[in-house]
């Protein structure tokens, strides 16, 4: 159960673990089998180096999500309660997003939580940086901080929202992004800075 909380915990902020990279928006998705295990995704929407006005961070923060995240083990595979787990980055609507799937055999693996195994399915957010926005559940509200699903439903859904791209000193990745799609190639950056 810690490692599932502690892997929830990177999960939750692991987009911001180097340097100043975080994101606009995250959209969680679960399919629940009927004997508690089932597949999730999540899509990190608009990712960004949030930076300040005196200096630009965004290499370091584009090689790390490379290095540490898409190509790392940063987020889900060092977990071993998840299998098949699968990372990708990608442009919709002209930003840059980054998406994990993966499988997992019980509810605990996902950080669900059910009273003694019965009634609705529960999850808490794990990092108070994460401002809920909507979900197919019922929310707890800002001081309890849980979202509430039925007993059998199937999919559940959340959506949180956490950096703001209109703030001063937030550096876009697409252009990065771009140039490692098409020949692979990163930024310079100083070795100890990084």
């Amino acid at each position: 159960m810690k490692k599932t909380f502690a892997w929830m915990l990177i999960v939750a902020v692991g987009l911001m673990a180097f340097g100043c990279l975080t994101f606009e928006s995250k959209e969680y998705y679960w399919e629940i089998d009927s004997d508690g295990s089932g597949s999730g995704r999540i899509v990190w929407r608009n990712l960004f180096s949030n930076g300040n006005e005196d200096e630009d961070g965004s290499a370091e923060d584009f090689v790390s999500l490379i290095d540490d995240y898409l190509e790392g083990e940063s987020l889900g595979d060092e977990n071993d309660a998840f299998k098949n787990v699968k990372k990708r980055l990608f442009v919709e609507d002209g930003v840059l997003c980054g998406e994990m799937t993966f499988e997992f055999g019980r509810l605990t693996d996902a950080s669900f939580y059910r009273h003694k195994g019965e009634g609705p399915y529960m999850f808490m957010l794990a990092t108070s940086d994460e401002i809920y926005y909507k979900s197919n559940g019922d929310w707890g509200g800002d001081d309890f901080q849980i979202i509430f699903w039925e007993s059998g439903t199937k999919k559940l859904e959340l959506v949180t929202t956490l950096g703001d791209p209109e703030e001063d000193g937030v550096v876009e990745l697409l252009d990065y992004f771009s140039d490692w799609e098409k020949d692979g190639t990163l930024p310079e950056v100083v070795e100890e800075d990084y």
